[in-house]
């Protein structure tokens, strides 16, 4: 198995996880990675309070997949671990976010 070099933040529901990893993603030269069961899923902003200012910082995963669409931890991480490897490549730290401890790995 690889190893990548990354940040996560991680935490409770509610406690600014996607405004601190943007934070950091725009001081450590970063870019996102959902790692949040809920805001990977497509229209639910209110639901999950999905940042609306990822325009400043590049975002992957968020609203990738469709509400119906069940996502197994094997999918996300084949996923997530492609999105990491094209930031990684480009010299970028990888800043994945999310509460939900059973997709990271």
């Amino acid at each position: 198995m690889s190893k990548f070099k990354a940040l996560v933040v991680t935490g409770m529901t509610g406690t600014g996880k996607t405004q601190l990893a943007i934070a950091l993603a725009k001081r450590l030269n970063g870019e996102l990675v959902c790692g949040d069961s809920t805001q990977m899923h497509d229209g639910l902003p209110i639901l999950t309070n999905k940042e609306s200012s990822f325009k400043d910082v590049p975002a992957y995963l968020y609203s990738k997949y469709a509400p119906s669409e069940e996502v197994d931890t094997q999918r996300y991480s084949m996923d997530a671990r492609k999105a990491i490897k094209n930031i990684l490549s480009r010299g970028k730290v990888p800043v994945i976010e999310g509460g939900s401890l059973f997709y990271h790995k």
